[in-house]
């Protein structure tokens, strides 16, 4: 992605009070902005696979797995569930759905109407990210994710962006990724990588790649 997606984009997640210290009153500087870049980059984080370790350039480094714990967890639970013979199953946990078999499910359109869109879905995953989603009990739910690039909100064209995959920690992460970018990189990066991907912009349009094609 071109440093769209950094999972090391921690220490601004938490600036803009999205990170375990919780909500902030004010918003961070400019100067704090730039402070907080100088930490972020995954070029500064080292993985030692004989000793199991990471190893980071800068102290301040910190790293946000948020944007696939959904995904991770529905993976595990899938395994579980599978080991323990069960034949089908759909698992939903935050709006990222995994399956065994084949569901007839459905994402809320982001805006404030009541409709949905459907897919089918069989032994796969299903994630969504964006700026806005209908909460269970309808009432709207704002989303945030954090530009490792600028440090700021992301201002993305779209409010939603789907990803089906074969698991969902692929399938999470991207979802991120390609919400990151305009819509004709998400498009092209997506295709690149053999994606089905559904983007819906502010106005309700729909476009796509792979089995999500509009």
């Amino acid at each position: 992605t071109d440093g769209a997606y950094d999972i090391t984009v921690a220490p601004l997640v938490d600036a803009w009070g999205y990170g375990p210290s919780g909500h902030k009153v004010d918003t961070p500087t400019d100067e704090q902005i730039r402070r907080l870049l100088a930490a972020v980059g995954w070029r500064k984080l080292h993985v030692n696979v004989e000793f199991l370790s990471l190893q980071k350039d800068v102290p301040e480094l910190q790293i946000d797995l948020g944007s696939v714990l959904q995904g991770y967890a529905i993976d595990r639970l899938s395994e579980l569930l599978t080991s323990a013979g069960v034949q089908e199953f759909l698992i939903d946990v935050g709006g990222e759905l995994r399956c065994r078999g084949t569901w007839n499910v459905a994402i809320d359109q982001p805006d404030s109407s009541s409709s949905t869109r459907e897919f089918v879905l069989k032994d796969a995953a299903l994630a969504t990210t964006g700026t806005y989603r209908i909460s269970p009990d309808g009432r709207p739910e704002t989303r945030h994710v954090i530009s490792p690039r600028t440090g700021a909100p992301v201002e993305s064209p779209n409010l939603l962006c789907a990803v089906k995959g074969a698991n969902g920690r692929d399938a999470d992460a991207w979802a991120t990724a390609l919400f990151c970018l305009p819509t004709a990189d998400a498009l092209q990066l997506a295709e690149r990588h053999g994606l089905s991907v559904l983007l819906i912009d502010a106005q309700g349009m729909a476009t796509g790649s792979g089995e999500l094609t509009p």
